[in-house]
């Protein structure tokens, strides 16, 4: 089964509304965003990150980058780092490359989520595809995940911290 039809149906086993979109291709989270006509704060972008031996998959808002720091010190972790495409394309082999959806409890992986995204009454994210998302509700998608929150984006533009 696909990840779009798996992930469609662990929302529907769990009555949770949703839309997914089929969309032209798209390869960053700001053309999803743009495509969906959809604010990229409500973008959820993932990122596969390596800690001290084990793998997190982080997420943050679409123009979001990860402060490592922040990030390793939230996690109580020494090592951290971002994944190599190897390793994302070895730890979701049914995920194109750069599409894989926030979802990272379905991989047997944690989740820690951007203080950020919370503020979002819905999130977009991929569902696997370079022309698939899924728009839900963000407290839907917590329910679900039960994903670590804090705060370890940065954010281009803004003051850094």
């Amino acid at each position: 089964m696909a990840i779009l039809a798996q992930l469609k149906d662990v929302l529907d086993k769990n009555q949770i509304k949703y839309v997914a979109v089929r969309h032209s291709p798209a390869y960053t989270s700001g053309e999803v965003a743009h495509q969906m006509h959809v604010p990229r704060t409500q973008f959820a972008k993932s990122v596969l990150v390596k800690a001290d031996g084990r793998y997190i998959v982080a997420v943050v808002e679409a123009a979001d980058h990860i402060h490592l720091r922040r990030l390793a010190n939230l996690l109580h972790e020494h090592k951290l780092r971002l994944a190599d495409e190897h390793e994302v394309t070895e730890l979701f082999p049914d995920c194109e490359t750069g599409a894989m959806p926030p979802f990272g409890n379905r991989y047997w992986l944690p989740v820690v989520v951007d203080r950020a995204l919370e503020e979002q009454s819905e999130i977009v994210f991929n569902a696997g595809t370079h022309e698939d998302a899924i728009q839900m509700k963000y407290e839907d998608f917590k329910r679900l995940v039960h994903p670590n929150v804090g705060d370890f984006a940065r954010h281009p533009g803004k003051e850094e911290w």
